[in-house]
């Protein structure tokens, strides 16, 4: 297990890139991998969240958080984490921790059959409303007569 974690790397060519194309197009490039690491969150960025996390919880500089071996880092925030939990919601973890890889395995295939018989049903609900307001057709057009007024 490593001890210190390394810094997210800009895929190759996106600094040199960034530079010829216009001023502050690093930093874009740099924006647009902060909001990939919040819309889908990668093991890296966890990890960075778990980092500035423990930065402020435990008022160590962040780059001083970021030198500390990750089994620590890891270990203070899951202790930290369950320390304040509600015992229901530690209970659910425990058990979920016990779970064999085939359990965890049945559970998904479970939950992923969920998400798709949810996404058809919404799309057979999309479809009715879809044909209902085709059906609805205006009762009658109004028409506006835009003639001159005979006095």
């Amino acid at each position: 297990m490593a001890t210190k974690t390394e810094k997210p790397k800009l895929p190759e060519g996106v600094r040199e890139q960034a530079v010829a194309d216009e001023p502050f197009s690093f930093i874009r490039a740099v924006q647009q991998i902060a909001m990939a690491g919040h819309l889908k969150p990668d093991v890296p960025a966890v990890y960075r969240k778990i980092c500035r996390y423990y930065s402020k919880e435990f008022n160590t500089p962040l780059h001083e958080v970021e030198q500390l071996p990750i089994y620590d880092v890891l270990l203070h925030f899951y202790e930290d984490r369950y320390e304040n939990m509600e015992a229901q919601e530690r209970d659910d973890i425990k058990k979920q921790l016990a779970r064999t890889k085939p359990e965890r395995d049945a559970l998904e295939a479970e939950k992923e059959d969920e998400t798709q018989s949810d996404e058809e049903w919404i799309r057979q609900l999309e479809e009715q409303e879809a044909a209902k307001a085709k059906a609805k057709e205006p009762e009658e057009k109004m028409t506006f007569n835009a003639s001159p007024i005979d006095w």
